[in-house]
C-alpha cells in the first residue's frame, strides 16, 4: 500500500489542505481517499477489510493532516 500512500498525501497535502478552506469537505476529500486507497488493493485479497480500513484510516488521517494545517497557518498568521 506504498504507492498509494505517498499519492494520497501528496494530493492531501498539496492539493486539498492548500484549496479547500472548508474543514468537513477537507476531512470528506480525505476519507474518499483512503476509501479508493483500500479498494485499490481489494484485488489481492477479496475477504480483506481494505474498504473499512481505507475508510477508517483517511478519516483519522484527515483531521490529523488538517489539524496540523490549521496550526501551521496560526502559527504564520501570529508571527
Amino acid at each position: 500500500m506504498g504507492i498509494q500512500s505517498i499519492i494520497y498525501a501528496l494530493l492531501l497535502e498539496y492539493l486539498v489542505n492548500q484549496k479547500i478552506k472548508n474543514n468537513i469537505i477537507t476531512v470528506a476529500t480525505s476519507t474518499i481517499l483512503g476509501i479508493a486507497s483500500g479498494m485499490s488493493l481489494i484485488f489481492l485479497d477479496e475477504d480483506a477489510p481494505m474498504p473499512i480500513v481505507g475508510t477508517t484510516v483517511g478519516l483519522i488521517v484527515g483531521i490529523i493532516i488538517r489539524f496540523m494545517y490549521l496550526r501551521a497557518q496560526k502559527t504564520q498568521i501570529d508571527r
